[in-house]
């Protein structure tokens, strides 16, 4: 555990998560493509179609990756460990 003072506020960062067995890499150019290649605990590459709407890879980040661990956004894409914790929020936005 690692525990560090930012102006007045205390920042905690779990250092012993446990580690996820990243050997497979999911790629995905849509949401619904994610959501039928990807399973728990892959790296997931979303690399959408279209460019220049940040709102597409918040989306995806949104609703698929793992916020115990990095996410890494560009601006073309995400690269994060896939999750289906929020699989119950998926139609509200779009994916069947």
């Amino acid at each position: 555990m690692f525990k560090h003072t930012i102006y007045k506020r205390e920042l905690t960062i779990n250092l012993s998560k446990p580690h996820k067995d990243n050997s497979k890499i999911c790629s995905a150019t849509s949401t619904i493509e994610a959501k039928n290649k990807c399973t728990d605990g892959d790296v997931a590459m979303f690399l959408p179609n279209t460019y220049g709407n940040e709102q597409v890879p918040l989306l995806y980040v949104t609703l698929f990756c793992d916020f115990d661990y990095p996410i890494t956004h560009a601006g073309g894409g995400v690269s994060c460990i896939f999750t289906t914790k929020r699989k119950d929020d998926w139609k509200k936005f779009g994916v069947k």
